[in-house]
């Protein structure tokens, strides 16, 4: 047995760096020696030369063989039979699966994975395997014990009519020992639901000498329900004739309460146990589905406490955490009551006992369904608050709270689930903005941002054709020298009634007014004019300008980009084209061929706010783009998170091998620049170095200059 002294030794097999780095982060998190490696050969000959507990192995590798075949030569290796091999497949990949146990690896994970759940699967696996190997060292006993994994076991001589049973079949069973000389006395303790399968099986072994494998439950002599494996070999003689059956049953019980641990896992809150978001969209799509077919109201109230971040930073998360589960207690006894009260009131989870979900954060989310109307989902909305506003008495000390509540109906406020959490959201939304400790139904007519919105629309197109959109330049420094190599230009928009209005806000309005060739055709303009300003002092600074995405997808991008190259106003290599991933994975196959395109007519393109979004490095690899930008999350405080660090280091490692520049976001101080620069990023981005303002702000005395640094 292994001692706590050694920990136990992983090899990662894969062939992404990244995967490989977010595994082995993991297991390092977790206690784990992992090692790594590249290829099937390169796993078999440290297989040869060290000595390994486990392997995750994934299908596609670097060089000649898979991973199916990697695994099938493993199993060949000393002691490989032993080891656990989990394999790594595509998610809902029945044929992969099917291929990873032909190979005989032990267990597999879909991608994409779980890293919450890697490491328990790990130390289940790990301890099955011991178990076994430790039964495995006393198989001379039974030949059969050679293959097969086993705590009870058993055998019929054909010839002697006889059926023997070892002892640890009758502590399965709870049973004292006794002489059993006939198979059909043990099927008294089956199961009564799965008698039938063991007997159709026994017939088939007896009568047609056809081997079984079948997992059951028992019943033992004290009424606990266990469940179990068996599995039968024939044994014949040298001319081929049936003279033994042999078969183990194992005792999976433990197995099968960690399945159905993991299970839970997957679609429960791992703090307050209440079911997560994935089981909560499950149900509303079922539910949905029920409503439409009986033309019945459904009511989503969409739940978040009020000013919770104050209690985490004044007193901490513990207290945070165990306030959060006082809530779901709460919460979830008075739909419990509300059962009693109506039982056709509520839509309830045969898991969870109700329509209770906690949505993330401090939100929780409740379906209403059946017989509601709105004065019902009043009164359950009134009765929420109420319940939220009494005291929480943790660890001596008493808490006062509310919850701001946003209610959306079926089929009035939208047909589907997405519209539907929306729409609550932002009742919840503005119920929090009115006062709080209150709930809104969601009103499109009456709605803040869409009153915003309307005006917003009227002065949004005069601003654009009178040209009253400006623009403000961030440079982006070149780490080795702290040259400024080009500079982002930044859309902006000041109104005298609206103030400062981002961005992100007026942009899709202006898409949706198809003003989208206009915001095109400006920032063009824009980018032009500073590019005959810098000329004037240097040869090497390039401009990026950022598209959204029906910018990026216009039909017209290509030839107004063509129209402003020819009449030589700025340079294609001297032009930069900043896309989020979000707008690259809208249309995958699309922004390829517009990709390959703007490559051909030399303009540069940066994948912006690089691990945002999909973070996709399948899609990396095969994108035709030059750069990728850190997202400013990962930057701004990484000098306080090793994890940040960490990521930061593979994404650079991964630019590198991909060949394409890193530059890091969000840089704003002098310890994230250095280390940025001591870790091999290209260049970088951010307060540090300049906020973004006028043009003119960096042009001196006939030179570009940043912080008193030239160009």
């Amino acid at each position: 047995m292994r001692t706590n002294m050694i920990k136990t030794r992983i090899l990662v097999v894969d062939d992404d760096p990244t995967t490989r780095l977010l595994i082995s982060n993991t297991l390092e998190c977790n206690d784990f020696i992992f090692y790594e490696a590249v290829s099937g050969e390169d796993a078999l000959k440290f297989m040869d030369e060290s000595q390994i507990d486990a392997v995750i192995l994934d299908v596609h590798l670097l060089g000649e063989m898979n991973g199916y075949d990697v695994c099938k030569r493993m199993r060949l290796c000393p002691g490989g039979q032993f080891i656990p091999i989990i394999m790594i497949t595509g998610d809902k990949d029945f044929s992969a699966i099917t291929k990873a146990y032909e190979a005989e690896a032990t267990d597999f994970i879909t991608k994409p994975l779980n890293f919450d759940l890697l490491p328990y699967r790990l130390r289940y696996l790990l301890k099955t395997n011991e178990d076994w190997k430790e039964l495995l060292s006393h198989r001379h006993q039974l030949i059969a014990a050679k293959r097969i994994a086993a705590i009870a076991d058993w055998s019929y001589d054909i010839r002697k009519n006889i059926v023997s049973w070892s002892d640890e079949l009758f502590s399965m069973l709870d049973i004292t020992p006794i002489p059993i000389s006939i198979h059909e006395k043990i099927l008294d303790y089956i199961h009564d639901d799965d008698r039938t399968i063991i007997k159709q099986a026994i017939n088939e072994l007896f009568a047609n000498h056809r081997e079984y494998e079948v997992e059951f439950r028992i019943r033992t002599n004290n009424f606990e329900i266990r469940y179990v494996y068996e599995k039968t070999e024939v044994l014949y003689d040298d001319n081929h004739n049936p003279i033994y059956f042999f078969g183990i049953i194992q005792d999976i019980t433990k197995r099968k309460e960690a399945e159905k641990e993991i299970k839970f896992l997957a679609y429960h809150d791992s703090l307050t146990r209440l079911p997560n978001r994935a089981m909560f969209l499950e149900q509303l799509e079922l539910s949905l589905i029920r409503a439409k077919r009986l033309d019945q109201p459904l009511a989503i109230l969409f739940m978040d406490l009020d000013d919770f971040k104050k209690v985490n930073d004044a007193y901490g998360h513990g207290i945070g955490d165990q306030l959060l589960i006082e809530v779901g207690i709460r919460l979830s006894n008075y739909l419990k009551e509300c059962k009693l009260a109506s039982q056709n009131l509520f839509f309830f989870s045969d898991i969870q006992g109700h329509p209770l979900a906690r949505f993330g954060g401090d939100e929780f989310i409740i379906l209403l369904q059946n017989h509601i109307t709105p004065e019902s989902v009043v009164k359950v909305a009134e009765k929420l608050i109420s319940i939220i506003n009494k005291p929480f008495e943790i660890d001596n000390e008493s808490f006062l709270i509310s919850t701001s509540i946003g209610i959306s109906l079926f089929p009035h406020d939208g047909e589907t689930a997405t519209d539907l959490l929306k729409n609550a959201d932002a009742a919840m939304y503005q119920a929090k903005k009115t006062n709080k400790n209150l709930f809104r139904f969601y009103d499109k007519l009456t709605n803040d941002s869409l009153l915003r919105r309307v005006n917003i629309e009227k002065e949004l197109f005069k601003s654009i054709s009178h040209l009253e959109i400006n623009f403000v330049y961030q440079p982006i420094i070149n780490f080795k020298d702290t040259a400024i190599n080009a500079f982002e230009l930044l859309m902006r928009w000041t109104h005298p009634l609206f103030g400062n209005v981002s961005p992100e806000e007026f942009i899709p309005i202006a898409e949706d007014l198809n003003l989208t060739d206009n915001l095109t055709a400006i920032t063009l303009q824009y980018a032009e004019i500073a590019y005959q300003k810098l000329t004037r002092f240097s040869d090497n600074i390039a401009l990026g300008i950022n598209l959204s995405v029906r910018q990026f997808y216009s039909n017209s991008l290509l030839s107004t980009l063509n129209d402003a190259f020819a009449k030589n106003l700025i340079q294609p290599e001297k032009l930069i084209i900043e896309l989020t991933e979000t707008i690259v994975m809208t249309n995958y196959e699309k922004s390829i061929s517009i990709l390959n395109d703007l490559q051909k007519l030399g303009v540069r393109v940066y994948l912006d706010d690089f691990g945002k979004g999909y973070s996709s490095f399948e899609y990396l690899v095969s994108l035709p783009v030059n750069a990728i930008k850190i997202d400013r999350s990962f930057v701004i405080d990484a000098e306080q998170d090793e994890r940040k660090q960490t990521i930061i280091k593979g994404l650079i490692s991964l630019a590198h091998g991909l060949n394409l520049t890193i530059i890091a976001e969000g840089v704003g101080n002098k310890h994230i620049a250095t280390f940025l620069a001591e870790n091999g990023c290209d260049q970088g981005q951010g307060y540090y170095f300049s906020k973004p303002t006028n043009l003119e702000t960096f042009i001196h005395d006939g030179k570009i200059l940043i912080e008193g640094k030239k160009a």
